[in-house]
């Protein structure tokens, strides 16, 4: 009997290929792709051990209930403890996943064994550490960053996979990336998605999104310097920088937002944007700062193979 004529005989195994796949879909979302630990440490226990513990509390417990699904806010009343925090998720992400995914950015940021691309073990007993994933970002620092954008490093993926037409593909990824850019600057969410449909060459996914703490004119010039390190070639890539990411699949990788969230910082920087904090968060004081660090620019580059792909080979 021939295998091929028999669709019962292959059933089984097709099935159990899928639910591989979505497993491996399910754990890419869940892995932490860009961490980035500051330089100083702090000692445990101490104050500022006591401070961080708070304010990620603080951020985790309250995002997800959110309509902004984001908040920045500052614990601690002395200079040595004090500590800034922002946390955000992706405005289609649903309470339950943005929830999972700041407690798994948070954990990683602590050292704990979760999963981070490339491997490593986060940033143990760092007083700064900025953290991004599929559906999230976590900021903190003993120095204040809001409203302060950093280019400093940056992580590139891509797929491994040419466009059948690159020269075509990559046109057509950078007038997505050139419409969306704008859009994500301008808009509340800080955040644009936007599909290029073709009758004979793929569709293109294309998602912008800065950290809301940004004030528009910043987040659009994070992103156009992110746009520059895009491998827009491929049939998917994306590419990191602490305050801002661009990402672009031949698949739907996002679901629309169900409500515009809150406004964000305006354009005047007469004065610094208001603290979004939660209403019971912990006493804070909050000072102005000078940001975090380095600005020597560091470049990751990874290869990778989107789940795509392989469904498309099945």
């Amino acid at each position: 009997m021939a295998l091929a004529s028999s669709p019962h005989l292959l059933l089984l195994p097709l099935q159990s290929i899928l639910l591989l796949l979505l497993a491996a879909k399910s754990s890419a979302q869940q892995t932490i792709l860009f961490i980035d630990c500051g330089n100083t440490t702090y000692t445990s226990p101490s104050p500022y051990e006591s401070n961080l513990h708070a304010l990620i509390s603080n951020l985790t417990a309250s995002i997800p209930t959110l309509p902004s699904l984001y908040s920045n806010i500052t614990v601690g009343n002395t200079p040595s403890s004090q500590i800034y925090g922002l946390a955000q998720c992706r405005p289609d992400a649903s309470p339950a996943t943005c929830l999972d995914c700041l407690n798994r950015s948070a954990a990683a940021a602590s050292g704990a064994e979760v999963p981070i691309f490339g491997g490593g073990r986060g940033c143990p007993l760092r007083k700064s550490a900025s953290v991004s994933a599929d559906l999230c970002v976590l900021r903190y620092s003993d120095r204040s960053f809001f409203s302060q954008p950093d280019e400093s490093k940056h992580l590139r993926l891509r797929n491994v996979v040419n466009a059948s037409d690159p020269e075509r593909f990559s046109e057509r990824v950078n007038a997505l990336m050139e419409e969306i850019i704008p859009e994500a600057a301008k808009a509340e969410s800080r955040f644009a998605v936007r599909v290029s449909k073709s009758s004979n060459l793929e569709d293109i996914y294309a998602m912008a999104w800065c950290t809301r703490d940004l004030y528009s004119r910043d987040c659009l010039h994070c992103l156009n310097q992110t746009m520059g390190y895009l491998p827009s070639t491929y049939v998917g890539g994306r590419v990191f920088l602490v305050s801002c990411s661009l990402r672009f699949e031949t698949y739907a990788f996002f679901s629309t937002p169900a409500a515009p969230p809150a406004v964000p910082p305006t354009e005047s920087k007469a004065s610094p944007p208001p603290e979004l904090g939660n209403a019971h968060a912990p006493s804070t004081a909050v000072k102005n700062g000078t940001g975090n660090g380095s600005n020597a620019a560091k470049t990751v580059v990874v290869v990778v193979i989107s789940i795509a792909f392989v469904l498309a080979v099945l």
